[in-house]
């Protein structure tokens, strides 16, 4: 009997053409899910609020306020070339006060703290013209936990109080009133265990330098600040002594 042989033909692809030219349609796409779609959503809200801040970011300010063209030293006059007008946005706070909007009320004031080129013009930085009498400065070595604990800024006032004596007779007096804070420079002491600081203050007279001088070479010096202080209370203080046993100074 003869044998019946089978040819297989090579197979037909699902994706051929058929034979009129025609493609087979694609295959139906999934629908996204409800979490889908509420993910996009969520992904298109956040995109406007990023792009909302951005654009509020990028707001021009329109208030001027006066900065300095160039660096301001201590103890030099301010004119007007040493002024110009910035665009500036400064929030409504302590600093929105202490700023200047023109530069008219400046001209011949004295700059008692140092301030950087373009930096704002505070009032703490300068003392209006014709308020300022000639002026000494005199550095104050001391630890820093008798100087605010490190914490006083130039421009600044302060009383400086000395304690003299030991034991029963020691006694404590403000040798000058509303010295200002020219710089500070804080370190470590020598032992790396306190902290040491050197407070340059700016006073009125040669009697005010003088007795700081001799408070810091005979006494322990302590600074406390006023900035603020209403100076119409009066500053005169008699010398404090520790009481005696049964309450007698």
């Amino acid at each position: 009997m003869a044998t019946r042989s089978t040819t297989v033909g090579p197979r037909t692809r699902t994706d051929a053409p058929a034979g009129n030219g025609s493609r087979p349609l694609p295959g139906r796409r999934a629908v996204p899910s409800g979490r889908a779609a509420l993910g996009g959503l969520l992904v298109a809200v956040a995109t406007v609020l990023l792009f909302s801040i951005a654009q509020r970011g990028n707001t021009s300010p329109t208030e001027q306020y006066v900065v300095a063209r160039h660096a301001l030293t201590i103890g030099s006059r301010v004119e007007a070339s040493d002024l110009t007008s910035a665009a500036l946005h400064v929030p409504t706070g302590a600093l929105h006060s202490r700023v200047f909007t023109a530069v008219r009320p400046l001209i011949g004031a004295v700059v008692v703290a140092p301030i950087a080129a373009g930096e704002l013009v505070q009032a703490s930085a300068v003392v209006a013209a014709g308020a300022a009498p000639t002026e000494r400065q005199i550095a104050v070595p001391l630890d820093a936990a008798r100087a605010v604990g490190g914490r006083l800024q130039p421009g600044e006032l302060v009383d400086v109080i000395a304690t003299f004596g030991s034991g029963g007779d020691a006694f404590t007096v403000a040798v000058v009133h509303r010295a200002r804070v020219v710089t500070t420079n804080s370190g470590r002491g020598t032992l790396g265990d306190r902290q040491s600081a050197v407070i340059l203050l700016s006073v009125a007279s040669a009697d005010d330098a003088v007795a700081i001088a001799h408070a810091v070479a005979a006494g322990q010096i302590s600074l406390v600040r006023v900035s603020g202080v209403n100076t119409a209370t009066g500053d005169e203080t008699s010398p404090y002594r520790a009481p005696r046993p049964g309450g007698v100074r």
